[in-house]
């Protein structure tokens, strides 16, 4: 683990370790749609060693993690655990619903990278960092800080798009357009609602499909609306 660096840049001591980083809670089948994807990023990406994150192999060792696997809230857990994956050991985390186009060695350069999704959204189903980057500290922290003080829970998308504020003007963290890895995105704002080969274009490198499979249940939804009227 690094030392704290504040905000100095991380490209004199490392570049991001070709590592893949994904989870997968509740040990049920993936579907075809998953498999289809994780298949592209060995066949696009062969020299990158690939972890698989399951309740078997994670420490439950915060109240948000208990919390979070005692009621099956598997999102949230995903949440966590790619921001901890990725803190630990370096690397890109992937969701399962990535299908990689062409190799992320290009960007391997930055100290961080993720991309947006829509205009002002990043999102992190797309996360590259080297170890110890405090961008991916300080999301895991906001996700811990908030649950401890009963505050409502912010999904992965949201976290990130606050943390990212005090470093976007670090040439070395690289947040990318939206063609890098959400070419396309049926709940954006944009038009881009299905994916078209004209979407497609020399700087996409993933897919996102918005498989959704760790997607907030209707109660959960309804109650995290009614708490952030409150």
């Amino acid at each position: 683990m690094f030392q704290s660096q504040g905000r100095q840049s991380f490209l004199d001591i490392n570049m991001v370790p070709k590592k893949l980083h994904y989870c997968w809670f509740g040990k049920g089948e993936l579907p075809e749609l998953y498999k289809e994807c994780i298949s592209t990023w060995g066949a696009n990406m062969p020299e990158y060693e690939i972890f698989l994150w399951t309740e078997d192999n994670i420490s439950i060792d915060t109240p948000f993690l208990s919390y979070a696997i005692k009621n099956k809230k598997w999102a949230f857990v995903s949440d966590y655990i790619r921001l901890r994956a990725i803190e630990q050991h370096g690397g890109v985390y992937l969701d399962t619903d990535i299908e990689v186009i062409k190799s992320f060695d290009s960007l391997l350069k930055y100290s961080c990278f993720l991309g947006y999704e829509d205009v002002g959204r990043l999102n992190t189903a797309v996360l590259g960092a080297v170890a110890g980057h405090p961008f991916i500290k300080d999301c895991r922290e906001l996700m811990e800080e908030r649950f401890a003080n009963n505050k409502p829970y912010l999904i992965a998308p949201e976290v990130a798009s606050v943390c990212a504020e005090k470093y976007l003007s670090d040439n070395d963290f690289f947040t990318c357009p939206e063609e890098y890895f959400y070419p396309y995105n049926p709940y954006a704002k944009h038009d881009r609602k299905f994916l078209m080969n004209k979407y497609v274009t020399e700087n996409t490198y993933a897919i996102h499909h918005w498989g959704k499979g760790w997607k907030l249940g209707f109660f959960d939804r309804l109650k995290k609306k009614f708490e952030c009227l409150a």
